[in-house]
């Protein structure tokens, strides 16, 4: 799951009809016991959406609040790397001709 934990499931629903704005689908769920999250949607479902509507500033926000989570948690990886060339070049003369 998308939290790092791992859950089992005691088999499969077949032919389960789902309907949601708008939308009638007849997909295979497979039941687990789950604390906020009422069905997880797969790719198969998506590509027979064809069409889906983005909101791009809930997107944007979501990406910003990763990002500050990830700078307060590891710092390391934001700090400039050390060790690499310098802007002025990559320290490699080239053969005229060459």
């Amino acid at each position: 799951m998308g939290n790092g934990h791992s859950t089992k499931g005691k088999g499969i629903c077949q032919g389960v009809v789902l309907k949601m704005q708008g939308l009638t689908m007849v997909e295979h769920y497979l039941p687990l016991k789950l604390r906020s999250t009422d069905v997880i949607l797969n790719k198969q479902w998506l590509k027979s959406v064809r069409w889906i509507r983005i909101h791009w500033a809930l997107i944007s926000q979501f990406a910003t609040d990763l990002q500050d989570k990830l700078q307060i948690n590891f710092p390391l990886v934001f700090e400039p790397a050390k060790g690499l060339p310098s802007k002025k070049g990559h320290g490699l003369h080239y053969l005229p001709d060459a």
